[in-house]
């Protein structure tokens, strides 16, 4: 018997698929700008304190980050450590099947770098579109302590 399910709040990230990248950058940059507002406010529904945000693909955050100023980033650095918003690993939604093990470690390095400079775990790392899974992938995550 299923006792509990969990709904993951996140947006999908299809750079170049869905849009250009140019444009879906923006546009996933302004939903985080929106995110932030939604987990430090709150709504008539959600108390901040209640409002989770999964951020799926780490190139997205990365450029979010460039792109703001100080304020939002320590912000979001807040979230992070307190586990309202979660980092996923990967840069995008990588065809893991085809990485050699070097490229699979590298396409979660700045996540897990960002996570160790300021004190957050990155936990997971989210395939959640065509690609497949290669079987070298725990191998290459888990010392990166990404668990998930």
């Amino acid at each position: 018997m299923i006792d509990t399910i969990y709904l993951v709040p996140h947006t999908h990230t299809d750079l170049g698929y869905t849009d250009h990248v140019e444009h879906v950058l923006h546009k996933q940059t302004s939903i985080l700008d929106e995110v932030l507002d939604l987990s430090i406010c709150g709504t008539e529904a959600y108390s901040p304190q209640t409002y989770r945000w999964t951020i799926e693909s780490a190139c997205i955050f990365r450029h979010w980050w460039e792109t703001r100023g100080p304020e939002p980033r320590k912000q979001a650095e807040k979230l992070l450590r307190s586990g309202q918003w979660q980092l996923m690993g990967f840069e995008t939604q990588l065809l893991t099947e085809l990485s050699r093990p070097s490229e699979l470690k590298a396409s979660v390095s700045w996540a897990c770098e960002l996570g160790k400079s300021l004190d957050f775990v990155v936990q997971g790392a989210m395939l959640n579109d065509i690609g497949g899974y290669a079987r070298g992938l725990p191998a290459a995550l888990a010392p990166q302590g990404i668990r998930y």
